[in-house]
């Protein structure tokens, strides 16, 4: 799957400057300030950080989508800065986050690789002002609603560059290496 979607990717940047994205079957992302070497890095479609020996899934649902929940309502959100591909995207979210319950609360992410920008998604009202100092900014102080569980949809924004990720579960490490 991840060699398919390079491949697809790489073809489509080279000529084009846009990234095709064969599930939503429309041009997806403008691409011009990402190199096509390192598109292939950029949109991981399934980043396994580990914390603590527990290895996290996360799948790419869409890259030109932001993610929403059943009720195609988008999350609350942390977002970082200078963050180059989905991998770090996915390891800030895991790793980088000091709190414990914003860990075990993530929902997702979302990654724009060409902004180097990456939002950690969580139901609304988790993050606070006492733990979300790991942030650069976020929106969980205005009163917008945001969106609960598990992701399930996509909100389409014409022009959006954000790539959806959707955390899928998490094993231990130890686990994975005993049944190979």
């Amino acid at each position: 799957m991840k060699t398919f979607m390079t491949a697809a990717l790489l073809m489509a940047s080279a000529s084009a400057q846009t990234l095709y994205d064969p599930k939503a079957s429309s041009l997806a992302i403008n691409q011009s300030e990402i190199s096509i070497e390192d598109q292939e890095v950029c949109y991981n479609d399934r980043p396994r950080p580990v914390r603590n020996g527990e290895r996290n899934r996360f799948n790419l649902q869409r890259l030109d989508a932001f993610c929403a929940d059943s009720d195609g309502i988008t999350y609350e959100y942390g977002d970082m800065n200078k963050i180059n591909n989905a991998d770090d995207c996915a390891e800030f979210c895991v790793n980088g986050v000091t709190s414990e319950t914003l860990y075990k609360a993530l929902r997702g992410f979302e990654n724009d690789c060409g902004a180097r920008t990456c939002r950690c998604l969580y139901d609304e009202g988790t993050i606070t002002n006492k733990n979300g100092k790991d942030f650069k900014s976020g929106n969980w102080e205005n009163r917008s609603r945001k969106g609960k569980g598990s992701i399930t949809r996509l909100s389409n924004v014409r022009g959006t560059t954000y790539a959806c990720y959707k955390r899928v579960g998490s094993e231990m490490v130890s686990d994975v290496l005993q049944s190979m």
